[in-house]
């Protein structure tokens, strides 16, 4: 996982209603209950991990990566393949 560390917590909640209401006609509703049940979602889908600080997180950077994903993992594997290589070398 990545070493970016992003608040979530109650503090960003009220920040993020309060921009909804300012933006739009129609406010986004969203209960605390409701968040933190979406942020149990993404830690079990593996997007977001627990720092040992309450309400601090981890992003997985493979949701995240702004490039070209085939690209990114043909760079994985050929060093992969590199280091079998010379892994059979010694």
């Amino acid at each position: 996982l990545s070493k970016e560390v992003v608040d979530l917590d109650t503090l960003v909640l009220e920040a993020f209603l309060q921009c909804q209401v300012s933006a739009s006609k129609q406010p986004l509703r969203l209960s605390l209950a409701t968040f933190k049940r979406g942020l149990n979602e993404l830690e079990k889908a593996k997007i977001i991990a627990k720092t040992m600080r309450q309400g601090r997180y981890f992003i997985n950077p493979n949701f995240v990566f702004n490039g070209d994903r085939i690209a990114f993992t043909t760079v994985i594997e050929r060093k992969n393949t590199i280091e079998k290589q010379e892994d059979k070398s010694s």
